[in-house]
């Protein structure tokens, strides 16, 4: 009975005011999620500002970057490329190699030069921290090699490198979008035609670089590495560079170490 009066006794909330409360929870609720895109779009507009504001001191950089950039391109159109800066790449030949964008700090992105930006556009490295395997027995080839080499590394991969690489980072395009090379089936219907049938295949083409390397190489979308911490990448760098200075000639890049910097 005491239980009867208590229930009685609590206060009734009408209809209207509880549809209202609703409402009201639902505007508060909208509210809070404009106000929250609101900030974020503010913080993306402002990183956005701080991103394209380009100050007196980079564009003069920026400028002379350009024109040192335009220097050399003029200077490998009209001359020929000493022995010493292009033995690897100075007469086709049949060797393969693994070719390593790694940028260069003292060419930005707004200081890259038309000329060299196509280049790098033909051997499929549009980005940083991207590799390709190409043939130097086009002398088209080689001549791109000359114009983007202040931006890439290149050497000859050992057998193992290769095959990490495919079995790691292997990717082909499906139906416009990057796949994972994980079926032979896809290997072999893509490329059965030149008796390539699965992965070991693709690697010993790559390896030796047969008949059917181009397919093979144009079957591959670019590796997309990890970008090494920028001490390290250096210090590699650098290292290529005094054994070229010490040996007085371009020395056999050592890729699978810098590829185990970045795979």
């Amino acid at each position: 009975m005491a239980d009867s009066e208590q229930v009685q006794d609590l206060p009734m909330v009408s209809e209207v005011v509880l549809k209202k409360r609703k409402v009201n929870e639902k505007e508060a609720a909208k509210r809070a999620k404009q106000l929250i895109e609101a900030r974020r779009e503010a913080k993306r507009r402002s990183r956005s500002k701080r991103d394209t504001f380009i100050t007196p001191a980079q564009l003069l950089m920026e400028h002379h970057a350009l024109k040192r950039q335009q220097n050399r391109i003029q200077y490998l159109k009209h001359h020929k490329a000493t022995k010493k800066q292009h033995t690897m790449v100075e007469q086709p030949n049949d060797k393969v190699v693994l070719v390593i964008r790694t940028g260069n700090e003292h060419i930005s992105k707004h200081g890259l030069h038309p000329l060299m930006k196509k280049a790098l556009n033909t051997l499929r490295l549009r980005h940083n921290n991207t590799a390709v395997f190409l043939r130097l027995n086009d002398p088209k080839t080689c001549d791109a090699l000359k114009f983007v080499s202040p931006m890439v590394v290149y050497g000859e991969p050992s057998l193992n490198t290769v095959r990490d690489l495919l079995l790691k980072r292997g990717t082909t395009l499906i139906d416009g979008k990057p796949q994972p090379i994980t079926d032979n089936v896809l290997i072999e219907e893509k490329l059965g035609e030149h008796d390539i049938i699965c992965l070991e295949d693709m690697i010993h083409e790559l390896v030796q670089g047969g008949e059917a390397f181009d397919a093979v190489a144009r079957f591959l979308l670019p590796f997309r590495l990890q970008e090494p911490t920028k001490l390290r990448l250096m210090r590699k760098l650098n290292e290529f560079k005094e054994r070229e200075e010490n040996d007085g000639h371009i020395v056999k890049k050592d890729v699978d170490s810098l590829v185990k910097l970045m795979n």
